[in-house]
């Protein structure tokens, strides 16, 4: 690597985990490594009230009968009272963790 690239300064891997990497024995003295760790939670909690939101609302069940041509209402209970369960430590997971808590439901 120092031979192909010597100017090389950073490397970047756009994802969040550099475990696959490791051993890092390769990586060049000098040469920085970034990833994307934490750009993504945001976006996933946003993600999780819509997933949320749909799924208590049984919106699959409404697309399916609309592309079957029919019309039979189910009605929704509030979110209150549920659970929610987040399985993860990383940012995205504790984004839908904020997310739920903010909703003020669970």
């Amino acid at each position: 690597m120092a031979e192909r690239a010597p100017k090389l300064k950073n490397i970047h891997i756009i994802g969040a985990g550099v475990e696959l990497l490791a051993p890092f024995d390769w990586l060049l003295r000098g040469v920085t490594l970034t990833n994307n760790s934490g750009v993504h939670g945001d976006k996933a909690g946003d993600y999780a009230r819509m997933a949320i939101a749909m799924l208590n609302n049984n919106m699959p069940k409404y697309l399916t009968d609309q592309r079957q041509k029919v019309w039979a209402p189910v009605f929704a209970t509030d979110n209150a009272g549920k659970t929610l369960a987040v399985i993860g430590l990383g940012a995205m997971c504790g984004a839908v963790a904020r997310a739920g808590k903010a909703w003020g439901s669970w």
